[in-house]
Parts: structure tokens; C-alpha cells; sequence
């Protein structure tokens, strides 16, 4: 805990969905711990003082353990958990209305988290902690900036003033793993005054960490050190310039070993997998789902504003609410404004398996890709070396029998072990791995360059650097 972020945990709630288990305590009530209003109260946005009266934080933070969060997206569709959210905002609004600061909103935001025990509930809140108003879009992006990539930490809002960057996830607004500075000092971001200006990033404790600044016209880059001689580098990148702005690459002196090189394998869309070929089956509809700042996010998610829809005639709509709009490739979609969806055709040689593909506004960097030099297996499941599931939805799917033949996305056109891919100095060599589907390579313009099917066997392909790949629902980019 620090003095930007404030942490509440209660222990052995029995229904962490219940607000009455977690607002206040009430009599022979089992959890252990602080309660939500309690803590409030005790951790003061302002006193009381002659100037104003006292007031407390508005924009909170719930945190839930993951299995509680995704049983009731399975069984339920996410309304246990928008049960609660309507029951926090109404609770707070009700009884501390009166403790809220002049020009602030009550915002709420309900998380999973992977480690936190079953029966447990965690609040942040605290100067550094903003809940995004719907529809909000980013200004920047964080990243810090190591050897092997460009790691994303998080996001910056225009309505946000602080974040606190460090290694303590109950302390941090952006929790940096494997951060090197030891849990006494902190990295503060703040909007400078003059908006057009980025960032200010500082140390807390002022004297903790050494900050310095690198110019640049794209970007804002920072190299962070302290006495001991740890570093850290820092880059913030305007959000709306999207994830491909550009972004300064490790440092490597020519003749040199470059330290623990990776390949920059990107997931950058989703192939729209044509359905009427699986009519018979009784699957009528296949929906990716957005968040506001265009995030791919499952289709029960509390964060979802838009939706995109495959019928089973291959009708594309874009969903908005209640309101249907048909889309048609190549196409750019406005569900909302600060978010704008780019639908793209496929070469003619791919129309009888997709009917479009969609470029994602934040590609994805899978974690796990071997070094240069290694051959490593794309696909699904525990059988390949890269398996990014981004398509493991069970609410994506829409069938006419209560007893699918398919449960994910993932399946449709994607094999377990799909293609063997291997980056070198010169570019990247392509094999097919799957027995039952093929693997098209298309040029950074979207061309077709080369069809690796099963009955060719598993020949060698080389592909250029900036090469597209379309493997079953993905569209990968060879970097």
C-alpha cells in the first residue's frame, strides 16, 4: 500500500457477489478483514477542514477471485457480476453521496484476478486509481522496454491525473513484473499542464530513483536507474497512433550477440471463418466482442460496447445494444466514437473459407515465442509451442441444438499443431504442420504469395519479414 494506491482485503466471504457480505459489517457476519465503506473512510480523498467538508474516493477497484468470475460468465452470462456493479454504484450513491467531491463521478469496476484465494475480495482505490468513463478513450500507451520487447504495462486516460507504476500489485496502478528497484521506490506519471506535452514521470520517494529523459518526436522514452545500478527504460506512445507507432527497438551493437533475441510474431486480426459450410450442423452465429478502446474481450464481459456477428448465410453485422448495422469488407465500422473497427477483404483464392478478416487495434505479442533461430509450432491446445487462445469462448458460439459439436471458436479451421515457423537474419521459413488444413501466406499488402496444403506435405516455405499469415481464425504478422 502506498500513499497513490490503498488496498482493502476481506477474507472467507461466502458469496462475493453478495454486497451485504462486503459494504459493512453486520452482525455474525463470517469475513475477516476490512469492508469496503470502512476502508473508504478511513483512507480520506480530503479531511474536513475549514475550506470544505470531508470527502472520500469515488472510482474504486473490486477485485474477485478468477474462478468465481468465470463460473458466472459460464453459467449465468456475467450477471452476477452486473448485479453487483448496479449494487456498489446504488450503495455508494445512497450513503456517502454526500462524500463525494464536487466534479467527481462514482465508478466502479469489477475484476478478476488469477491469484487471490476463493473467498477473498480486494478494493483499491486512492489518488492513483481511475475508472474510465464508458466509451473513454486512452491517450497514451505505457510500455517499458527491455531486450527481448516492447512490453505494454497499461493505458493512460484523458480524465486520469496519476499513475503509480512499481512492483506491488496492491499498491501499484500499473503493476510492473519483474521490477527491479525493490518495493521502495515508485515511478509517478501525471498529465503535465500543457496536455500536448506527454506525460511527467518522476521517483517517489523524490530522491529513490534517477529519471532522465530521451527526446524524441514520437514518443516519450525515459532510462530510470538507481544507486545500485538497476535500469529500467520507459516508453509512453500516443494511444491513438495505435499499437504499430513507432517504438524504439533495443539497443544492439553490430558484431555483438544480440541478448536473448525473439522474433516479433504478432497476432494481428481475426480471419472471419465463412459458417454456411457448417449449416447443417445447427450453428447459426460466431460473435467477436470489443471493449471501448477497440480490445478484444469475451462476449459476456461487462466491458463489451460492440459486437461483430457471422450468420450462417456469412452476413457480417456489426451489433451496437439493440442496434444491427450489416457490414460488408472492406469496410471501416464506428460503433462509437474513439473506436473504429477495420474490416478488410481476403484474396479471391480465400473467399470459400472467409468471408473478410479484421485487423485488431491492439495486435497481440504472444509471451511464449522461442528465440531466433528455433523452429516452434503455432496452434491450439497444450500440444503446440504458441497457442495464444484469443477464440476460447464458450458465449461466442450460437447453435440451434443444445448439444454443440464444437465448444470454442478455436476449432473452427485450427489445428492442434498447425505450422512450424523459424525466424533467422534473413526473414522466416514456413511449414505446414496440420493434416486437414491448409496455411496462406499474403504479402504486408494482402496479397497472396503462397498456399501450404496438407496433401503438398510439410515442404518448406520462405516468408518475408512483414509476411501475413491466415492459420484457421488467426492473422499473424511475421516481424
Amino acid at each position: 500500500m502506498s500513499a497513490y494506491v490503498f488496498c482493502a482485503t476481506l477474507h472467507d466471504v461466502q458469496d462475493v457477489f453478495n454486497i451485504e457480505n462486503l459494504w459493512t459489517r453486520a452482525r455474525r457476519q463470517r469475513p475477516r478483514g476490512q469492508f469496503l465503506r470502512d476502508a473508504l473512510a478511513d483512507h480520506l480523498r480530503t479531511p474536513k477542514s475549514r475550506h470544505g467538508p470531508e470527502t472520500y474516493f469515488s472510482h474504486i477497484i473490486v477485485q474477485i477471485p478468477n474462478d468465481d468470475y468465470v463460473l458466472d460468465d459460464d453459467q449465468h452470462a456475467g450477471h452476477q457480476t452486473q448485479m453487483l456493479l448496479a449494487d456498489l454504484q446504488e450503495c455508494h450513491q445512497t450513503q456517502l453521496s454526500a462524500y463525494v467531491a464536487p466534479g467527481e463521478d462514482i465508478r466502479y469496476r469489477i475484476e478478476p484476478h488469477p491469484t487471490l484465494p476463493a473467498g477473498e475480495v480486494r478494493f483499491l482505490f486512492g489518488p492513483a486509481i481511475y475508472v474510465p468513463s464508458a466509451g473513454e478513450t486512452p491517450t497514451y500507451r505505457i510500455f517499458r522496454q527491455t531486450a527481448d520487447a516492447n512490453q505494454q504495462l497499461g493505458v493512460f486516460y484523458p480524465g486520469q491525473r496519476l499513475a503509480l507504476l512499481n512492483g506491488d500489485p496492491e499498491g501499484s496502478t500499473l503493476p510492473v513484473p519483474g521490477w527491479p528497484f525493490g518495493a521502495e521506490a515508485s515511478l509517478l506519471l501525471r498529465h503535465k499542464a500543457d496536455a500536448e506535452a506527454g506525460l511527467a514521470v518522476a521517483a517517489r520517494p523524490v530522491d529513490s530513483l534517477t529519471v532522465q529523459s530521451r527526446p524524441s518526436a514520437t514518443r516519450q522514452s525515459f532510462d530510470i536507474h538507481n544507486p545500485a545500478g538497476a535500469t529500467l527504460t520507459l516508453l509512453i506512445a500516443p494511444y491513438a497512433a495505435g499499437a504499430d507507432a513507432p517504438i524504439e527497438e533495443p539497443t544492439w551493437t553490430p558484431g555483438s550477440a544480440a541478448p536473448n533475441a525473439r522474433p516479433r510474431l504478432r497476432v494481428v486480426g481475426a480471419a472471419l471463418v465463412r459458417l454456411s459450410s457448417r449449416a447443417q450442423t445447427g450453428l447459426l452465429a460466431w460473435r467477436l466482442a470489443f471493449d471501448a478502446g477497440g480490445k478484444q474481450v469475451p462476449c459476456a464481459d461487462a466491458r463489451a460496447v460492440a459486437r461483430l456477428r457471422i450468420d450462417a448465410e456469412d452476413t457480417l453485422w456489426g451489433e451496437v445494444g439493440d442496434e444491427v448495422t450489416p457490414l460488408s469488407p472492406p469496410t471501416r465500422w464506428s460503433p462509437q466514437e474513439g473506436l473504429a473497427l477495420e474490416l478488410l477483404a481476403v484474396p479471391d483464392a480465400l473467399q470459400s473459407d472467409y468471408c473478410g478478416w479484421l485487423r485488431f487495434t491492439q495486435p497481440i505479442i504472444p509471451s511464449q515465442v522461442p528465440a531466433v533461430g528455433q523452429w516452434f509450432c503455432f496452434g491450439r491446445g497444450e500440444r503446440a509451442d504458441v497457442a495464444p487462445a484469443l477464440f476460447n469462448d464458450a458465449h461466442a458460439l450460437q447453435w440451434a441444438t443444445t448439444q454443440p459439436l464444437i465448444n470454442q471458436p478455436e476449432q473452427m479451421l485450427l489445428s492442434n499443431q498447425h505450422v512450424r515457423l523459424r525466424a533467422d537474419a534473413r526473414g522466416w521459413t514456413v511449414k505446414l504442420a496440420s493434416q486437414t488444413w491448409p496455411v496462406y501466406v499474403l504479402d504486408a499488402a494482402g496479397a497472396l504469395q503462397q498456399t501450404l496444403a496438407p496433401a503438398e506435405g510439410e515442404h518448406q516455405q520462405p516468408a518475408e519479414r512483414g509476411a501475413l499469415l491466415i492459420v484457421g481464425g488467426y492473422v499473424l504478422e511475421l516481424g
